[in-house]
């Protein structure tokens, strides 16, 4: 297993123990598995209402199955019969109307919309860790689970942001920030890898929301972002909160990104969507030289 990142892990144990129920309930043998079982199992995932994406991820998941387990890929063979389900399943969607969910991006507005129902409470310090992860997020272009932990108890020093991973170049005078990545998702092998994040004169300043946590958080060990009660900052709490912020603001509920800063559409106009994720999200460097070509 050591081959495949904890997320594609999950989504294959998900979609095995699928595959086994589904083949126990309908008196097949799931090993090793032949294109009737294979088409019976996509079947009754449509039916159960999987969208085609999850099921081929599912698929994925049954083959990893059998070759760890040394009988073989079952999808070497023609299974014309399994192509045609699917792309039956994937014409249902489309009649359907069955649309890909967007994910909106936060904006410098939308940003500023959150500022103003947390800044009221700014005294908390609970409210100054949002605001910072939330800022870092924005202007380092992370993903969330760079500054979030999977659960309270899932932190992990090797690859969890600590406080030790954020750099001041001047305490006096501070001008950036550099914040060390030990994992993400671009990185499987964790090398890490650095960004830099220069202040901002402006009221959205990631130094200073940086700055500003750094002091009530202290130098403790443990998760970087944590509530006053000890408890890391999960993914779910902080899309809960930015949702019941922006809620309060008055905007319309819908999926939002606190990946995507207002940098990346520009990117996508002028480059083309091919080329932005040529660029990859950690290197700043290459981002500017990109936009400069």
């Amino acid at each position: 297993m050591m081959g495949l990142a904890e997320s594609t892990h999950k989504l294959y144990a998900c979609g095995v123990r699928r595959f086994m129920g589904i083949c126990a309930t309908a008196g097949r043998a799931p090993k090793p598995a032949d294109e009737d079982t294979l088409c019976h199992f996509a079947a009754s995932l449509a039916m159960d209402g999987l969208r085609h994406r999850t099921i081929k991820s599912y698929m994925a998941g049954v083959r990893h199955l059998h070759i760890s387990e040394s009988y073989g890929d079952p999808f070497t063979a023609g299974l014309h019969r399994l192509h045609y389900v699917l792309r039956g399943v994937k014409r249902a969607e489309g009649m359907a109307g069955v649309s890909k969910r967007e994910c909106r991006p936060i904006t410098p507005d939308l940003l500023r919309k959150i500022e103003g129902v947390w800044n009221p409470n700014a005294h908390e310090a609970d409210m100054v860790m949002l605001w910072a992860a939330c800022c870092l997020a924005f202007f380092g272009f992370m993903r969330i689970g760079e500054l979030t932990v999977p659960s309270d108890d899932g932190y992990d020093a090797s690859g969890h942001l600590s406080w030790g991973d954020v750099l001041v170049d001047d305490l006096a005078h501070p001008s950036r920030i550099e914040v060390r990545i030990k994992a993400s998702k671009t990185d499987p092998f964790r090398q890490g890898i650095s960004i830099f994040i220069g202040r901002v004169a402006s009221d959205l300043c990631p130094v200073a929301a940086m700055l500003a946590y750094l002091v009530v958080r202290g130098k403790s060990t443990g998760s970087l972002f944590r509530f006053i009660d000890g408890k890391p900052l999960t993914r779910q709490r902080l899309v809960t909160a930015v949702k019941v912020a922006l809620e309060e603001a008055g905007v319309e509920p819908g999926q939002y990104s606190d990946t995507v800063s207002a940098l990346v559409q520009p990117l996508r106009r002028q480059l083309g969507a091919w080329r932005t994720p040529q660029l990859g999200p950690w290197d700043g460097g290459k981002v500017l030289r990109t936009w400069n070509t």
